[in-house]
């Protein structure tokens, strides 16, 4: 089970499913308590429909993450058929491994591990498959665990991430650096770049649920007689706000400071996402180039 800033929804995939749920405005200790109570009254009618339904929870396996920067200790108890649940530092969810302390640290390292895993599986097979056949293995097989979730990894230490590049720059002498290559395999930052804006297009089209709509911000208006509105284009967004630097780092106001340094022909006239990336990856390639 897992607090988050959200209400208590439940979230199930095949056999698992998570609770979420997040501190009510007001004093820390009563907004603690009121959230356990309600986790606890949740809990409990989930375990009523399950018998209802002759669904079978195992308590036992069913743990609480409590994910804050902060540090708390005597937590309020929240239970599940009268088990007092375990806290735990880590939770799988989808392939992410979320941290307590709101860190892709633990996540990132499982990838790194795994994608170079099997880049000595390419060092192995170097002499025995062709070229194409190396790229191929190489953009379906491991780049995908340097990418899985790379609209959230730029908030992560910077050692972690030029140990991505690294681990790509060894995939690439492996194949060999040739044309060929340099042209199929474009840095990872690149490919969060343009991956992170053609998101943002999305969300700022309504191509998502209203829920992450109500997060985009909001268009910026300037006055036309000033030198700083000749530099954005039309479609220039507010940046958000940020008290902290992990927050600044996040996903849209990363994102949004991208988007408004754009140039307007970036943009087509009408909503067309294969374009819109088209044009982003050619614009960001002639940066530098």
């Amino acid at each position: 089970m897992t607090y988050l800033r959200s209400l208590q929804i439940p979230f199930s995939f095949a056999d698992d499913s998570t609770l979420h749920g997040c501190l009510p405005p007001g004093p820390l200790a009563a907004a603690r308590k009121q959230l356990a109570d309600s986790l606890n009254s949740d809990l409990e009618k989930i375990d009523t429909w399950g018998k209802e339904w002759l669904v079978t929870f195992n308590a036992s396996k069913t743990t609480q993450l409590i994910v804050s920067r902060r540090r708390y200790t005597n937590h309020p108890a929240v239970s599940f058929q009268n088990t007092n649940l375990p806290s735990s530092s880590e939770m799988k969810l989808l392939g992410v491994t979320i941290s307590s302390k709101v860190s892709l640290e633990d996540h990132l390292q499982s990838k790194l591990r795994a994608a170079s895993r099997m880049i000595g599986v390419l060092y192995r097979l170097q002499n025995v498959l062709p070229l194409s056949s190396m790229l191929q293995l190489y953009k379906s097989l491991i780049r995908p665990h340097l990418e899985y979730c790379s609209n959230l990894l730029d908030s992560a230490s910077k050692k972690s991430i030029e140990l991505m590049e690294k681990l790509q720059r060894r995939a690439m002498r492996i194949l060999g650096c040739t044309e060929p290559v340099k042209e199929n395999i474009l840095p990872l930052s690149h490919r969060r770049e343009v991956g992170a804006l053609s998101l943002l297009y999305r969300y700022f089209h309504g191509r998502c649920s209203k829920e992450i709509l109500k997060l985009v911000p909001t268009l910026q208006h300037f006055d036309s007689s000033t030198s700083r509105s000749a530099s954005k284009h039309p479609l220039s967004l507010a940046i958000p706000r940020s008290r902290t630097s992990q927050h600044q780092k996040s996903f849209f106001p990363r994102s949004v400071r991208s988007w408004n340094s754009l140039p307007p022909s970036v943009f087509p006239i009408e909503y067309d996402l294969a374009q819109f990336k088209r044009n982003v990856n050619r614009h960001l390639k002639s940066q530098y180039q």
